[in-house]
């Protein structure tokens, strides 16, 4: 990534503009489209967003949003398409509060602009008044031309970050993975814990995210990948606060790895979510416990 002020000006330059968070199949569309019309007119395809998330700026109450993709991850998912730029725009109340003809003004001075490819129902500026109708007049004025991308339905819903953050914080995977195109994931380091799962004949590893701002999975069970230096191995994860055994305050997250007996401590991981399979739930005794966990583990390798 770039910032607007390190990237190099051509004024044929194909533009969309967006947080991108996700980067869902949804957003996939757009890209092709960028990338469609930076063939047809012979251009640099150029992405421009943001950072943080602008509702992170504009939310006045409330937590702040978890996001779906670090950046990190967002600009390996953009990259994987081919787009020959990303540009990152520091989000601030300075940011949002400057007129959509002025930011306008600044991507055809800063990059160049002979085509923007509109997302569904965006826009940019303050009050969002930059949107697609004032930006076409605007483009007649300025010599750039504009397109808009539909919405993306699936199963008869329209694709979008909001829909997937919701469906994670109801444990529906599943339904969240189809509308990325891809399987959720954290990254996290891996960290000591108490050694009671090895006691107990599951071993597991306590994996601390590094990215704070990343959404975590409510709380529960479920079938995940495990890589470890570029090779997949099937866990069962547990997500939250392990009222079997501690007082159910701190939170934690833990993997029992099916068939590996390596040492991972400090080392980086990525999680791959497959499944939910149940929700975390405090058993009376060791001994239920453990007749459970076998019956995850079955329900895990299937998934």
């Amino acid at each position: 990534m770039k910032t607007i002020d390190q990237i190099s000006f051509d004024k044929n330059s194909v533009i969309t503009i967006g947080t991108f968070d996700g980067v869902h199949l949804g957003h996939k569309l757009i890209i092709e489209e960028l990338l469609k019309k930076a063939s047809e007119h012979a251009a640099r395809s150029v992405v421009v967003t943001f950072y943080p998330h602008p509702q992170d700026v504009l939310r006045t109450k409330g937590d702040s949003v978890k996001l779906l993709t670090s950046q990190d991850e967002k600009e390996i998912y953009l990259n994987s398409f081919g787009v020959d730029e990303i540009v990152i725009i520091d989000f601030d109340s300075e940011t949002a509060n400057t007129p959509w003809q002025d930011f306008c003004d600044l991507l055809r001075n800063q990059i160049g602009v002979s085509h923007i490819v509109f997302g569904h129902d965006h826009a940019f500026g303050k009050n969002r008044k930059g949107n697609i109708e004032n930006i076409k007049e605007y483009g007649k004025i300025n010599n750039f031309t504009v397109s808009e991308v539909p919405p993306l339905s699936i199963n008869n819903e329209t694709v979008s970050s909001t829909k997937i953050r919701n469906y994670l914080n109801n444990n529906e995977i599943i339904k969240a993975n189809i509308l990325l195109g891809y399987n959720y994931s954290i990254i996290g380091l891996v960290t000591k814990g108490d050694g009671r799962g090895r006691k107990l004949g599951f071993p597991t590893a306590n994996i601390k995210p590094l990215d704070e701002k990343k959404l975590l999975p409510s709380n529960g069970v479920y079938a995940v990948n495990i890589w470890v230096n570029g090779v997949a191995y099937r866990a069962m994860m547990n997500i939250g606060v392990r009222p079997t055994f501690t007082n159910g305050i701190e939170k934690t997250i833990e993997a029992n790895i099916f068939n590996f007996d390596k040492e991972i401590y400090s080392s980086v991981i990525k999680v791959e979510f497959l499944k939910f399979v149940r929700l975390e739930q405090k058993f009376t005794s060791s001994e239920e416990f453990l007749i459970q966990l076998a019956k995850d583990q079955v329900a895990c390798l299937g998934a």
